[in-house]
């Protein structure tokens, strides 16, 4: 039996819902964009910055390395941290049982943070729209894990990470609803 392949009219119309509240029946449908276009990956590094040195927990998000260990483990490779600021995500290549494929969380903080490099890759959303909480919502529901998952191969982390190639986490496909969807909106 074989599938029925999907049209670019079908993809546009299956962004659309049929049911929509009143306010939004004549609004814009909604787009898909890839998280590239959205997205600058962050290399910024601490060097002599003081930032607080984060980890991070799956389903919870950032958190001050004192309050998930006790004490600061950064040591001595922290100035090559990548340095997070305010609306920032991180992606940690880490496979857990709730995010196999890595968690990515938005830092909400207002302090300058930073994340270890060696298993992270930092994002800044570009210009004022989409909202970082929106992308952050889209996160926690593992959209990442679903793309990502068919470039993983079996076996392919190093050191604890997963292979992840930036590339293909820049290709994922992200809806957006139509219209404009800035940070000032909440």
């Amino acid at each position: 039996m074989t599938r029925p392949t999907a049209t670019p009219s079908d993809a546009k119309s299956a962004l659309t819902p049929n049911l929509r509240f009143s306010e939004f029946r004549n609004g814009p449908a909604w787009e898909t964009k890839t998280l590239g276009s959205l997205v600058t990956i962050s290399t910024e590094k601490v060097g002599d910055n003081e930032c607080v040195p984060m980890s991070i927990t799956s389903g919870v998000g950032l958190v001050s390395q004192m309050e998930k260990f006790g004490r600061v483990i950064a040591g001595s490779s922290y100035k090559n941290y990548l340095l997070l600021k305010k609306d920032d995500f991180a992606y940690n290549k880490s496979a857990t049982k709730e995010y196999p494929e890595g968690f990515i969380a938005l830092y909400a903080g207002d302090a300058l943070a930073a994340v270890p490099n060696s298993i992270f890759t930092c994002f800044r959303i570009n210009g004022d729209s989409p909202i970082p909480r929106f992308l952050n919502y889209l996160f926690l529901g593992n959209l990442h894990g679903q793309w990502l998952r068919k470039f993983i191969e079996v076996g392919a982390r190093a050191h604890g990470s997963l292979s992840i190639d930036e590339d293909d986490l820049l290709a994922l496909p992200v809806p957006l609803p139509g219209g404009k969807t800035t940070r000032g909106t909440s």
